[in-house]
């Protein structure tokens, strides 16, 4: 059985223990080393893990939580439940043993089961409405159309609006919808129909009032971008020109940040076409004098993106020099903009024009320490490049005290140009001088100066950074380690009287005996505390866990 426990964070395991012991864990079924389950929290969400590859796994669940890529209570759930022998293997039936089934079976019996799977499943059901209307049904049921305005009814409340609850409903159906019905018209070479009817998708979810804190009009918005681009690879010269009409049009009527940027895309990467570049330029010059009319921050951002568009098209056009640097220049206040002047620069092999925009962007954009370190590298890349090797060393230099200090990477470039002598009285100067200024742990585990890298770890606080090199430096400092673990808790303990917080020193406790002579240190300091506070019967009864 592997050691999944290390996945999840104390109190997350804590969670996921109490829903299986509760029984919310239904359904548990084992394919091949994939575990499905379905996990009752405060609404039902299905869980998957692949448990196929022991260092490869892959876990998902539909909540919230593990959207942002955690390892939730309701996956921990489903490993406790497989833990203990809840996995069912999954029957796997043949065509020939369905066909019996299905002959044997009533109208009535397949008609619920039909409905009641379709209605689980709205993918399934997006393909059934397609046979139905290949079939030559047809009915408002069977229309596109018709099917998104009914998905977004289904999901908004009386006020038009779609709660967080039900945004992830909405943004499954209506991709599951795409899905079946957009494909569908593109395998049939039904272009335009396939066109509007993604059109028709992403004006709904900018028209929409959505609670998409998960990121539901992101997802939505990017599947139809993938679409549009399938679409424009297929279509004759004289179509693509309409879509580019409508593209056009949105430019001027969105309102959506996130779709505008989209249709800028489109545009930009996907009529790459000579006869499109004047279209689109004088298309971009009136987005320019709309996006200067616009309050500050909104204008500085549209003017630097239109801008970006507007070389590329002055450049894609063949415009003279001396027109292109001039709209360069009306527009050097945006750091975009002087990147794109340098990439320009770069192409065309005016390397010493790049080095002086570099040095001059450095000073432009001082506040934003980011940007500054972006130049500096470019700027060494270049002299590396040019072979100045003086200039490519005083900037290293100048990277790891000051644009990007600390940098694992520079300081593994820096390192490639001396011997081991050379390298050691260099490397101490850097530790000296960054020393409390950055965090220097990475630069301590290449150096393998495991003592500095302890020292660290003794002055951190909590235990978030001994966890971290806990694999490291066990074997080195168990001694130091141990007294570590031991400081810590008595401070948790002295702070805090909390049965969720005993149950977090119980993990902590657990990870002494990872450690050389940490379970008979842990066996007098577990007795250290039973005498310390006798009185904590919540305590007693968690550390008779350990």
């Amino acid at each position: 059985m592997m050691e999944w426990q290390s996945l999840f964070e104390p109190r997350i395991l804590e969670r996921g223990l109490d829903y299986y012991q509760m029984g919310h864990v239904t359904n548990v079924i084992d394919e091949a080393g994939v575990l499905s389950a379905i996990v009752t929290g405060t609404q039902d969400y299905e869980v998957e893990l692949d448990l196929s590859e022991e260092d490869n796994l892959g876990l998902f669940c539909e909540c919230p939580y593990a959207a942002d890529l955690n390892t939730c209570k309701h996956m921990a759930a489903v490993f406790f439940a497989w833990e203990n022998g809840a996995a069912k293997e999954v029957s796997v039936f043949s065509k020939s043993e369905l066909e019996k089934a299905i002959a044997a079976a009533d109208e009535v019996t397949l008609r619920a089961f039909l409905l009641e799977s379709l209605q689980q499943d709205q993918s399934l059901a997006q393909r059934f409405m397609g046979r139905i209307q290949k079939s030559g049904i047809t009915s408002n049921t069977a229309d596109p159309f018709f099917q998104v305005n009914q998905i977004v009814d289904r999901y908004t409340d009386y006020s038009d609006y779609i709660n967080y609850d039900h945004a992830f409903g909405f943004a499954a159906d209506l991709s599951a919808f795409l899905d079946a019905e957009v494909q569908s018209l593109i395998d049939e070479e039904r272009y335009h129909e396939a066109f509007d009817l993604t059109n028709a998708v992403f004006q709904t979810i900018g028209e929409v009032e959505i609670d998409d804190s998960n990121g539901e009009i992101v997802f939505l918005g990017n599947e139809c971008y993938e679409i549009w681009q399938r679409i424009l690879s297929l279509v004759d010269p004289d179509t693509k020109n309409d879509m580019f009409i409508w593209f056009s049009r949105q430019l001027a009527e969105l309102e959506h940040d996130f779709l505008l940027e989209l249709i800028q895309q489109i545009i930009a990467e996907e009529f790459q076409e000579l006869n499109f570049a004047e279209q689109k330029l004088q298309r971009v010059e009136e987005m320019l004098e709309e996006a200067a009319k616009q309050n500050e921050f909104i204008r500085d951002y549209s003017l630097a993106s239109w801008g970006i568009i507007k070389a590329e098209l002055l450049e894609q056009l063949g415009k003279p020099d001396e027109e292109i640097e001039a709209f360069y220049r009306s527009m050097w206040n945006h750091n975009e903009i002087r990147q794109r002047y340098i990439k320009r620069c770069i192409d065309q092999k005016n390397f010493y024009r790049a080095i002086e925009v570099l040095k001059e962007s450095i000073i432009l954009d001082k506040e934003y320490r980011g940007l500054v370190s972006e130049y500096s590298i470019q700027l060494k890349n270049l002299y590396l490049q040019l072979g100045e090797k003086e200039a490519y060393v005083e900037q290293l230099y100048h990277l790891i005290y000051e644009d990007d200090p600390g940098s694992l990477e520079t300081f593994r470039e820096l390192k490639q140009l001396y011997s081991t002598d050379e390298w050691r009285p260099i490397r101490d100067k850097i530790f000296n001088k960054l020393a409390g200024e950055v965090v220097l742990d990475d630069l301590y585990v290449e150096e393998q100066c495991y003592d500095l890298l302890m020292e660290e770890v003794e002055k951190s606080f909590m235990l978030y950074k001994t966890q971290s090199y806990l694999v490291i430096l066990k074997d080195r400092y168990p001694e130091r380690l141990l007294e570590k673990y031991k400081k810590e808790i008595r401070g948790v303990l002295h702070e805090s009287s909390s049965r969720k917080k005993y149950r977090d020193i119980v993990y902590l406790l657990q990870d002494m005996k990872k450690i050389p002579d940490g379970k008979k240190v842990l066996t007098d300091f577990v007795q250290e505390l039973k005498t310390t506070y006798p009185r904590r019967p919540a305590l007693l009864e968690e550390l008779e866990r350990v």
